[in-house]
């Protein structure tokens, strides 16, 4: 390691610090000169559970902060060095999904937890790129309480208080994949979700159990967004995508054309590419299907029945637009557990996308057993 220069070796750490943060506090271990050199990717990807760990992340960022702009007076507005760009947040420790005394003093500091949240929202919000986060107590913002201009990829796990919910949503200009684990009503983001996130291109969300309204605010949705598509011209962000869902998207809506005598295919050639480009740009909704009941008590199981149908329905009526998934797992509070949030996280960090066209639903973390 003496003789690779340190260029080689901070591309080297940044390829391998995508866990938990184990790896970058290791490196920070083995000399100094090493802890110098991996200093920057050192907070690169961190996974934070539990209150004293959200509080102590949050000391040292701020820490980290204050040292930059004491070394860097005339650029108060300045960034820190070491970088966040993967984040796993949970103010919840490991036991709280199955041991409910772990609420009570969980509960006496939501409020700090929240304020506490939010100040780490700040410090990194020039450089998150992925952020999934876990509460179970109800957020009263729809999806954070603050913009993050470079954020790609969000997982929202729990509930939210939607009655609360009041102002405008914060912004996410760069935001292309967004999950929102726990069911909520969709109508608080009708005619927002193209304002919300005008590049979203995957959006995951969950069919409540005993809910057949919740079909009616989605339609609602949809319908607004095949309006948007058909009318907004997205043919041409689609074609050089690399996260669409569908395929083709490497081919030009002019590849081809060159060769005269050709012109006919290439006019074919060229309304296939068309249309695959179209199609790629589509905004694709994954759904989870409510859980079936056991029995008809109570009229359950035929609204599960009537709940089916109708996701079928609108499955069919929007092809590219609907995909159907399995139930979600849930653990005691109507949420996913930590446990499967943090692995989900790690997942995608390390390049394993639910989005993606080959990602294998059966083996998802989420996916209750018996389903695929």
């Amino acid at each position: 390691m003496d003789r690779c220069p340190p260029e080689i070796c901070h591309l080297i750490f940044c390829f391998a610090c995508t866990d938990g943060g184990y790896t970058g506090r290791s490196l920070s271990a083995v000399s100094k000169s090493i802890r110098s050199i991996s200093r920057p990717t050192m907070l690169q990807s961190m996974s934070i559970i539990g209150y004293n760990q959200l509080v102590a992340f949050l000391n040292i960022l701020e820490q980290e902060q204050a040292q930059t702009q004491q070394q860097h007076s005339d650029e108060p507005d300045r960034p820190s060095l070491r970088h966040v760009k993967y984040l796993f947040i949970s103010a919840h420790a490991r036991n709280t999904a199955v041991d409910p005394k772990a609420l009570t003093p969980e509960f006496s500091r939501k409020a700090r937890a929240y304020e506490a949240f939010e100040r780490i929202l700040r410090i990194i919000a020039p450089t998150i790129r992925v952020l999934h986060v876990f509460f179970i107590f109800y957020r009263t913002f729809l999806l954070l309480p603050l913009s993050l201009p470079v954020l790609q990829e969000l997982s929202l796990h729990g509930p939210i208080n939607c009655p609360s919910v009041n102002g405008e949503p914060s912004i996410f200009p760069a935001l292309r994949h967004l999950h929102i684990s726990s069911p909520f009503p969709p109508r608080y983001l009708t005619g927002k979700l193209a304002r919300i996130a005008p590049e979203l291109k995957h959006f995951r969300l969950s069919a409540p159990d005993h809910n057949e309204e919740f079909l009616v605010e989605l339609q609602a949705i949809l319908s607004e967004l095949s309006v948007e598509l058909e009318g907004g011209g997205g043919s041409e962000t689609g074609a050089g995508s690399g996260t669409g869902t569908g395929t083709g998207t490497g081919m030009g809506a002019g590849e081809g054309n060159d060769t005269s005598s050709e012109d006919s295919a290439s006019d074919s050639s060229s309304n296939s590419s068309s249309t695959s480009s179209a199609d790629d740009a589509r905004m694709c909704i994954f759904i989870h299907c409510p859980g079936k009941p056991q029995d008809n008590w109570m009229d359950l199981l035929n609204i599960y029945h009537r709940q089916m149908v109708a996701l079928h329905r609108l499955a069919e009526e929007y092809k590219v637009l609907v995909k159907l998934l399995p139930p979600l797992r849930y653990s005691l509070f109507r949420t996913v557990s930590i446990q499967d949030a943090e692995v989900a996280w790690m997942q995608s960090v390390t390049g394993r996308s639910w989005w993606a066209p080959d990602y294998v639903v059966s083996n998802d973390v989420y996916v209750a057993d018996g389903h695929t």
